[in-house]
């Protein structure tokens, strides 16, 4: 499945249920077969796990010994999560930060529960939200060049930005994108930097930054993706 299609698809699925086996679908491609979604923070306030873990189908075993360890403390890969925004590998976690024994014991622990790999995906999203998508594996490594991790990336993003409207987070009303911020966002979509996209419009860089700010502005969006991604459920671009 092409991820222009799946954010197509995302758009217009009402179920819950629906968005999250659409997602494990998408990743099947990347030889993943198993997801999670957990909300860490919601308007700055820590989630306790009963609250914030919205969906997964983890392995039983390992979702019993994660509750019953309170795993969700020390878990080094969700504190990874809630400090940058690039997605990481499970298991290069070591090369990342630094780790108590606890959390060094977490991690094998983890393996001898049949995870073999994984992609955690951090989301932060309006409100003071920030989140966590874990895309794993109980058969093997996951394959992933540079360009399949930015397109579970964006799949990511635009579940969770259709999570947040379907509980009412989100609101989808027309901003009033000007043309050329419609022109700038269709770039920022495109993966285009700041400089590039003065190039190709024949205007200063200076101008394209105050045309990013207005349109992040205006779609209540901190980041790159996310304001991609709301460009195209608002129709202003075309996935």
């Amino acid at each position: 499945m092409l991820l222009s299609q799946f954010i197509e698809d995302v758009l217009h699925i009402n179920e819950q249920d629906l968005l999250f086996s659409r997602l494990l679908a998408y990743v099947h491609h990347y030889s993943a077969d198993i997801i999670s979604y957990h909300v860490i923070t919601e308007r700055l306030r820590r989630l306790k796990l009963d609250q914030g873990l919205v969906y997964q189908c983890f392995p039983n075993r390992w979702v019993a010994r994660y509750k019953d360890q309170g795993y969700l403390e020390i878990d080094p890969i969700i504190e990874r999560a809630t400090k940058t925004s690039e997605p990481f590998r499970w298991f290069d976690i070591p090369k990342l930060t630094k780790l108590s024994k606890v959390q060094t014991a977490f991690l094998q622990d983890m393996k001898e529960h049949g995870l073999v790999d994984g992609l955690a995906v951090p989301i932060f999203g309006p409100n003071g939200t920030t989140a966590y998508f874990g895309i794993g594996s109980t058969m093997g490594d996951l394959e992933l060049v540079h360009a399949d991790v930015i397109s579970i990336q964006y799949a990511c993003y635009s579940l969770n930005n259709r999570f947040m409207e379907l509980n009412g987070e989100i609101q989808t009303d027309d901003p009033q994108l000007t043309n050329r911020e419609r022109e700038v966002l269709t770039w920022i979509a495109r993966g285009k930097s700041n400089s590039v996209i003065a190039d190709i419009l024949g205007i200063s860089e200076h101008t394209v930054d105050t045309f990013v700010r207005r349109c992040f502005q205006k779609l209540d969006v901190t980041d790159r993706i996310s304001a991609s991604l709301k460009g195209v459920a608002i129709g202003a671009i075309s996935p």
